[in-house]
């Protein structure tokens, strides 16, 4: 086994690509790419494709007031993988005794594939550059989803996590639970919404709605009964745990909100295994996403 210092640890992330709108029009289009596009059908389609496009002409990130870099590393699709690095200053110690500051970029790597089935983003864990990879997925969402916006596409990412971490929160608090709301994206990916007991789908192509929350909440004085043998309930946590959205929870005497989007699903990889990418090796790595 490899020691700790040799090991590279991958915080997972979902992404979605909705359409901004229900009333598509090829007018709309600059990018000569896409003007066959008429329908909301037809972006649906090829929301991947347009994504893949965004990413082979990456833009530059920002964030906030900090300088951030970033080196593409592969670009094989459906795989991206791409470098982030952020300005960070040391004081180190002189000779003299007095002490001067230096300037150090720490990076942090972001694997991205574009399968319509997958659309999973998994950052490298380094609190030396990003405090947490849901720093780094905010800074994603916000520069990419910013280019989406000209191809009529939102762009939405979310934390995958441990659906048994809900269920722990719901044990070690019981009878103490006075809300619980799920943030919900809609979805636009069959295979981790099959099992939804709520049509968020169709809500999202009858109100264009693109988050949804639904708030569970007690009387004063009283506490949730929260029951995994609901369907309802077991449906909602299930998807929100592959990236379907975050749960947030109010406990009685706990002033803090809890959110399950703070235990993010990660893996370890021998830090070897992430140098000289190939697609190859990129599909190596994605099975142990799995």
């Amino acid at each position: 086994m490899p020691s700790e210092n040799q090991v590279i640890h991958f915080e997972l992330f979902r992404y979605q690509l909705l359409p901004l709108t229900r009333n598509v029009q090829r007018e709309m289009f600059q990018d000569e790419r896409f003007l066959a596009i008429n329908t909301v059908e037809e972006l649906k389609a090829r929301k991947n494709e347009i994504f893949g496009h965004v990413l082979e002409d990456f833009p530059s990130l920002q964030y906030r007031q900090a300088e951030i870099n970033h080196k593409v590393d592969v670009e094989s699709p459906p795989w991206f993988v791409v470098e982030i690095n952020t300005q960070k200053s040391l004081k180190r110690e002189k000779p003299d005794f007095k002490q001067e500051r230096i300037d150090t970029w720490p990076h942090v790597i972001a694997i991205i594939n574009n399968k319509p089935d997958v659309q999973i983003i998994a950052v490298s864990r380094n609190i030396r550059a990003f405090s947490s990879g849901a720093v780094v997925a905010k800074i994603l969402q916000e520069n990419l989803g910013r280019i989406l916006q000209r191809y009529l596409l939102s762009f939405q990412v979310d934390a995958l996590f441990e659906k048994s971490e809900f269920w722990h929160l719901v044990e070690e608090y019981k009878n103490r639970i006075i809300s619980v709301n799920f943030e919900l994206i809609s979805p636009n990916m069959a295979n981790i919404s099959k099992g939804l007991e709520l049509d968020l789908a169709r809500l999202n192509a009858d109100t264009n709605s693109h988050r949804t929350d639904l708030r569970l909440n007690s009387l004063e004085g009283s506490a949730l009964e929260i029951n995994q043998r609901n369907p309802l309930l077991n449906s909602l946590v299930d998807y929100s745990s592959e990236g379907g959205g975050d749960i947030a929870l109010k406990i009685k005497g706990v002033r803090k909100i809890i959110r399950t989007s703070t235990s993010v699903r990660e893996i370890s990889i021998d830090e070897l295994s992430t140098q000289n990418l190939t697609p190859e090796r990129l599909e190596w790595l994605f099975e142990q996403f799995k």
